[in-house]
């Protein structure tokens, strides 16, 4: 699910999905070989949040995401 958007809050920023469910989306910012990019948990939903990680915490990221959309109840 490797795919490059918009992102939808900046028109100038490009983001690659690397994970999605029905509930979060985990993205990666596109940037030139002078930047950092940043990795964007984004939950789905009326009141929608996202939680921005640094370049090195890529493992947060994915444990927060995991977190996210591990089914209830078990």
């Amino acid at each position: 699910m490797d795919r490059v958007v918009k992102a939808g809050w900046d028109d100038r920023l490009e983001v690659r999905v690397l994970n999605e469910s029905d509930i979060a989306v985990l993205m990666k910012t596109v940037v030139d070989e002078f930047e950092f990019p940043n990795y964007i948990v984004k939950t789905i939903g009326p009141f929608s949040t996202e939680r921005v990680f640094k370049y090195d915490e890529y493992a947060l990221a994915e444990n927060y995401f995991n977190y996210l959309t591990l089914p209830l109840g078990n």
